[in-house]
């Protein structure tokens, strides 16, 4: 590499790890999001100027005009469920389904279930934690673990063959596949090394949490008795139909590679079937508004990922992007590995599995499938790798998770959220580039 390109490597580095290190200090994202694209500018000799409002403006603006419907559809879906009482009805009927001896598992079975249905963290979190406390309040477990559980069960059924969720979408869009890539192998890394291993894991850290004299320490919040406790809510039927219809409904084949049905309306397919389903459990009042609402929330959640995918488009444009790819997509190794890597490294760097599935998939993609990596086996590898290292301490998804959702202390529950988020998927992530190495 030459002197330019150098400086340049070293101006992203130092403007991403800043950027990761002052969001985790409270700092409002999208200023150090611009911050971090004028450094990388100065240090690339790039004109900041034309930096900013073309091409970190064009990236940011590009992914909003690409993705918003996918993620209003999903916002309102959540919102949906929330509001009629399916989500609840699902999250209670797993826990029955599961038994006294894997109670403990099931917000995390309820987590994956829900997420699979294409309802997003925020509002999974909100439906699980009230069942999760109950839990382990009657076990008298320690309440700090709580987090963990809460935090893997949508990570799981957000990089599983056929999940409406975004990084799965990303993958599967830039390795123009359907978002089943991967089969069989997909869902044996997903099922059985992915979910059965944090389950292993949960329990292993419950007892040893126990033996160690820790007990149910509860807070003030566990004490509010909520209006949703009592009301009537809709049979486990019509409460996973939706569910089921939108899965359905985003996989069916086109029979040229693709999918019949574009997720937007699949989504949105999703949406209608829950008010037909569900209609005399919802507040017919509140049906409009929540149609609103959806469209905030969807505002605030892309917002937050096209900041990061802006700053995607200016790395693009820096001397160092062209030898960084070249170095990383030379051939000298496994496509499958190269992917993993590339796409974890960038997860750890931005805290997100969307942003990193954002930046790094559409550019990286075609050199990896060019090496002969399989098209759908390359989408699940870099999609599971997306979730090893994006929880680590200074995202802000696990921040909310621990302390706005569980309310409990980062210092108690960090450790937890480790082993199952990082620990747990990385295991997931190793056997799928092991079975993608041996059969595809």
């Amino acid at each position: 590499m030459t002197s330019a390109e150098i400086l340049s490597l070293i101006g992203v580095i130092v403007a991403l790890g800043g950027l990761a290190f002052f969001v985790l200090k409270g700092v409002n994202n999208y200023l150090m999001a611009f911050i971090a694209t004028v450094l990388i500018a100065i240090t690339s000799g790039l004109n900041i100027y034309e930096t900013l409002v073309k091409t970190y403006m064009g990236g940011f603006t590009g992914y909003i005009a690409q993705w918003f419907i996918v993620f209003y559809a999903g916002a309102l879906f959540g919102k949906l469920m929330a509001d009629c009482g399916a989500a609840e009805t699902v999250a209670h009927g797993l826990v029955k389904l599961v038994g006294k001896k894997l109670a403990p598992c099931a917000p995390i079975i309820a987590g994956a279930v829900m997420g699979y249905g294409g309802i997003t963290t925020f509002v999974i979190g909100f439906c699980v934690v009230p069942i999760a406390v109950q839990i382990f309040r009657d076990a008298n477990l320690p309440r700090r673990l709580i987090p963990g559980a809460i935090f893997i069960g949508p990570t799981i059924a957000m990089v599983a063959p056929g999940s409406p969720q975004i990084a799965n979408i990303v993958c599967s869009t830039a390795c123009n596949t359907n978002y089943m890539g991967g089969g069989l192998a997909g869902w044996i890394a997903d099922l059985v090394f992915g979910l059965g291993t944090v389950c292993v894991l949960f329990l292993w850290m419950i007892k040893r949490a126990v033996a160690k004299g820790e007990y149910f320490i509860p807070k003030d919040v566990d004490n509010v008795t909520s209006d949703s406790d009592s009301r009537e809510r809709p049979g486990m039927l019509t409460s996973i139909l939706p569910l089921l219809i939108t899965v359905v409904a985003i996989n069916i084949p086109n029979g040229q590679g693709g999918n019949l049905i574009p997720t937007e309306y699949g989504l949105l397919l999703g949406c209608l079937s829950i008010i037909l389903l569900n209609l005399k459990f919802f507040d017919k009042k509140a049906i409009v508004p929540a149609l609103g609402d959806g469209f905030k929330t969807a505002i605030t959640i892309i917002g937050n990922t096209a900041a990061i995918v802006g700053i995607g488009a200016v790395v693009k444009a820096t001397p160092m992007f062209g030898p960084v790819v070249e170095r990383l997509t030379s051939g000298t190794g496994n496509p499958y590995v190269g992917g993993a890597v590339s796409i974890a490294l960038l997860a750890g760097i931005l805290g997100s599995a969307s942003g990193s599935t954002s930046l790094g998939a559409p550019l990286l993609a075609p050199a990896f499938i060019a090496q002969g990596a399989d098209p759908g086996m390359l989408a699940r590898v870099m999609c599971m790798a997306s979730s090893t290292l994006d929880s680590l301490p200074h995202s802000g998804a696990v921040v909310s998770t621990i302390d706005a959702m569980c309310h409990e202390e980062y210092k108690g529950s960090y450790g937890c959220v480790f082993m199952l988020t990082v620990v747990g998927t990385t295991v997931m992530t190793l056997s799928a580039i092991i079975m993608a190495m041996l059969f595809y």
